[in-house]
């Protein structure tokens, strides 16, 4: 859903409204869970906050915004789930993560699309770094934090993006990028220093 909404809609906008999972991700640890602290609220709005001023998304809400928003629920979805079971296996994991990307790819061989290989090398890529790896590192660390510390986390993609394409000098530095970096790097302190206060 993300994919398909960010056909029609700007990788600014469609990064602010990815990055409302995190607040799923919180009402869920304060309504069901009952596991939250003002300083978690204090977080979640600051990385908002930050969230917005890095991203500065524009447009109203049309059918791009509306899928990428539907899309928000599963990312939220994925890191509530893996807090639940993180202690599993972490081959059932990787497996499942795995599983899923074979079906498609294999049915993708089958279609007749002719790819470089090239093409085949950053689908390796993404497939082993991006896809396994990343689920590896996430369900080892969400042993050790909630969930909602968990969402923060997932906020330092567009920090990281910006610090990429800016190093890659594909974006300059702006004001907006250095405050809404910022403003997401203290949110994840005050996170942190929620969920270690209450241990």
């Amino acid at each position: 859903m993300q994919g398909a909404g960010t056909a029609y809609i700007d990788p600014s906008t469609s990064a602010f409204i990815t990055g409302l999972s995190t607040l799923h991700v919180h009402l869920y640890s304060s309504l069901i869970k009952r596991r939250y602290s003002w300083i978690d609220g204090v977080a979640l709005f600051v990385a908002l906050l930050g969230l917005y001023t890095i991203s500065t998304p524009s447009g109203g809400l049309g059918v791009g915004e509306l899928l990428v928003l539907a899309g928000t629920f599963m990312w939220a979805l994925q890191v509530i789930l893996i807090s639940q079971y993180s202690y599993s296996s972490m081959l059932e994991f990787l497996f499942g993560t795995f599983l899923a990307g074979t079906i498609y790819g294999v049915a993708t061989a089958f279609t007749g699309l002719h790819m470089t290989t090239e093409t085949w090398l950053y689908i390796a890529y993404l497939a082993l770094v991006c896809s396994i790896g990343a689920t590896f590192f996430q369900v080892l660390g969400q042993r050790y934090v909630s969930e909602a510390t968990a969402a923060i986390v997932f906020l330092l993609e567009p920090v990281f993006a910006t610090i990429f394409s800016v190093t890659m000098g594909l974006e300059t530095v702006t004001t907006y990028k250095v405050v809404g970096g910022a403003l997401i790097l203290s949110s994840l302190y005050l996170a942190l220093y929620s969920e270690f206060k209450t241990r």
